[in-house]
């Protein structure tokens, strides 16, 4: 047992238990209570705690889905690709992940420059996936170009390439999937 906010938790607690103990900590506290990776905020009861997203997908038939991210409302769809049954209309499910690798890096970035006091609007990313030829059917590759609109000595200390080698979607993808990064200064 550990116990968090006066709230003791067993080494195992679903969702909802951990809900009605975040309740049990008094609906003003802002304490966090940790059990099984969640991070829920006490006092919110089921809502999600900060840093928790929800997003949904439906199955619309024919290989083809609509995600819906929660907090926006905003939809995005998903089609199986060619090679893999599908009509490759649109982003498959791994395209979104070579996707948010790369917007991830840029945005990493981003706050990086903003502390250094540089601007990095204009700087842009390609990602190329490369799927196993063999199943299991998952990517082997991700290879990253990230084009910077600034010279290289705008940051001499390399924190820019830093950042995006440690973006959240970089350090969650498996080790065996090769990541092989290279940026391109302005001259």
């Amino acid at each position: 047992m550990a116990t968090f906010a006066e709230v003791e938790l067993p080494g195992t607690v679903g969702r909802g238990r951990l809900a009605q103990w975040c309740r049990k900590a008094g609906r003003k506290s802002q304490t966090k209570i940790r059990a099984l990776g969640f991070r829920v905020a006490a006092g919110f009861g089921p809502a999600l705690a900060a840093g928790m997203v929800k997003l949904s997908a439906v199955y619309e038939g024919d290989l083809h889905t609509v995600a819906t991210h929660g907090p926006s409302g905003r939809t995005l769809e998903t089609d199986a690709p060619v090679d893999n049954q599908g009509r490759g209309e649109t982003f498959s499910p791994t395209d979104l992940v070579a996707a948010a690798l790369g917007s991830c890096m840029l945005t990493i970035m981003g706050m990086a420059a903003r502390r250094l006091g540089l601007e990095l609007k204009g700087a842009r990313v390609e990602v190329t996936k490369e799927m196993t030829p063999q199943p299991p059917r998952r990517i082997e590759k991700l290879i990253t170009e990230i084009w910077i609109p600034l010279p290289r000595s705008a940051d001499p200390t390399g924190q820019l390439e830093r950042a995006a080698l440690t973006c959240p979607v970089h350090r969650s993808l498996l080790a065996e999937i090769e990541k092989p990064v290279v940026f391109h200064w302005q001259e």
